[in-house]
């Protein structure tokens, strides 16, 4: 029985407080949701950022002249003196 019959307009007090814990938890899904999706279009852009970040390190370390080991310097100073 939703309507009383005293009273046709009005909702009983079960189903009115029922529509509004409804009406609450859809509000409550939907803000989840929302925050769900901006999270994940954010961990997108960011995933993004790193993997171009990580080519350009590859790319500056390919082009990069090698330095000398540490070895090979420490015994051309040892030559010299």
């Amino acid at each position: 029985m939703l309507k009383s019959t005293t009273y046709p307009n009005l909702l009983s007090p079960g189903v009115a407080s029922k529509q509004k814990n409804n009406a609450d938890r859809d509000k409550a899904l939907a803000e989840v949701e929302a925050k769900a999706k901006a999270r994940a279009i954010k961990t997108a852009k960011l995933r993004a950022l790193r993997l171009a970040k990580e080519e350009a390190d590859r790319a500056a370390a390919a082009s990069a002249p090698e330095a000398k080991p540490a070895a090979k310097r420490r015994k051309a100073l040892l030559k010299k003196t």
